[in-house]
């Protein structure tokens, strides 16, 4: 699931996050990446400052370490994951477009 940068994190919690065990989320629109949306950015806010915030003021911006290419190999995926702390990494086409993520990969590759 793509969330957009505009959305609520109220309207999140209420209509997204009971649908689904994703912990982490990409952040885009028009089929570009804008950045990623973890659960554990939540924590930086106590509960009382949810209000009135949106996604776009919690998502971590856009770092190369967040994306793949369709062309890349598997393995590099996993890499990413490790290396950015995050168990996902989006997948994007050859123009920048979000295709795909990955996540949770297992830990032979």
């Amino acid at each position: 699931m793509i969330l957009s940068p505009d959305m609520l994190v109220a309207e999140f919690l209420n209509k997204i996050l009971p649908l689904t065990s994703q912990l982490v989320f990409p952040v885009g629109e028009g089929g570009r990446l804008h950045g990623v949306f973890s659960l554990r950015d939540l924590r930086t806010l106590a509960e009382s400052q949810w209000a009135g915030k949106r996604i776009r003021d919690l998502m971590l911006v856009v770092n190369p370490d967040y994306f793949i290419s369709i062309d890349s190999p598997i393995s590099e995926a996993g890499e990413r994951m490790k290396k950015n702390g995050l168990d996902i990494v989006v997948v994007l086409d050859k123009e920048g477009k979000i295709v795909g993520i990955l996540d949770h990969l297992p830990d032979k590759l």
